[in-house]
C-alpha cells in the first residue's frame, strides 16, 4: 500500500525569475507472508522531500540557469518473525541531499544548446531492504545509492522561436549525450 500528498508551489519573482518549492510526503507498507527469510514480514517507509528552485533568464530570455537543491528524509522499519531470526525489527533512518544545475542558451532563435549536471540520491526500496514473497532476501543494511550525472545537448526547431504569433506547424529536433557514474549501486 502507498499513500502520499504533493505540495507543489510556484511563484513568479518579477518578469526574469521563478522560484518554486515541492514538498512531497508519502507512506510505503508492505506485508510479506511466507517471505524466504521469514515467516511474516511487515516493512514501512515513511518518506518526506523538499526541494527548491530558483530559476531566472538573463539576456533578453536567451539564457537560464535552473539551480535546485533537494532535502529526502526516510524512516524505514519492519517487522520480521520466523526461524533464522526469532522476532527482528530492523529500522533505519537516512538523510540526503541532493542537487542539480542546469543551463540553457538560445545561440540562433532556432537553436538552443542545453546542459545538466547532478547530485543524484535513490535509497533502496522496501524490497530490497526487508525481501519480497519470491526469491529475494533482503537487505536491512543496504547503503542509497548516490551518483552523479551530467548532460549536454541541443534543441533546433522550426519555425524559430516568435513570441509574438504561434506557428500553425512546428517541428524539433533534440540531440543528447548522458553520462553517469553511480556509487554504492543497489544490484
Amino acid at each position: 500500500k502507498s499513500a502520499g500528498v504533493l505540495l507543489d508551489l510556484a511563484y513568479p519573482w518579477g518578469a526574469h525569475q521563478r522560484l518554486a518549492f515541492v514538498a512531497d510526503f508519502s507512506l510505503d507498507d508492505a506485508s510479506l507472508d511466507d517471505a524466504p527469510h521469514a515467516t511474516t514480514a511487515e516493512a514501512t517507509r515513511h518518506a518526506v522531500r523538499f526541494a527548491f528552485t530558483d530559476e531566472f533568464t538573463l539576456a533578453s530570455n536567451r539564457l537560464i540557469l535552473s539551480p535546485m537543491v533537494e532535502f529526502h528524509v526516510l524512516r524505514d522499519s519492519a517487522t520480521l518473525v520466523g526461524p533464522l531470526h526469532g522476532t527482528a525489527s530492523p529500522s533505519s533512518s537516512r538523510e540526503a541531499v541532493a542537487a542539480r544545475f542546469g543551463v540553457a542558451v538560445r545561440v540562433l532563435p532556432a537553436l538552443t544548446l542545453r546542459a545538466n549536471v547532478a547530485r543524484t540520491f535513490r535509497a533502496p526500496n522496501l524490497t530490497e531492504l526487508f525481501g519480497n514473497q519470491g526469491g529475494l532476501i533482503g537487505n536491512a543494511t543496504l547503503s542509497p545509492e548516490t551518483g552523479a550525472t551530467g548532460d549536454a545537448g541541443l534543441r533546433v526547431a522550426w519555425p524559430p522561436n516568435d513570441e509574438s504569433a504561434p506557428p500553425k506547424f512546428s517541428a524539433a529536433l533534440e540531440a543528447a549525450y548522458f553520462r553517469g557514474v553511480t556509487e554504492n549501486l543497489i544490484q
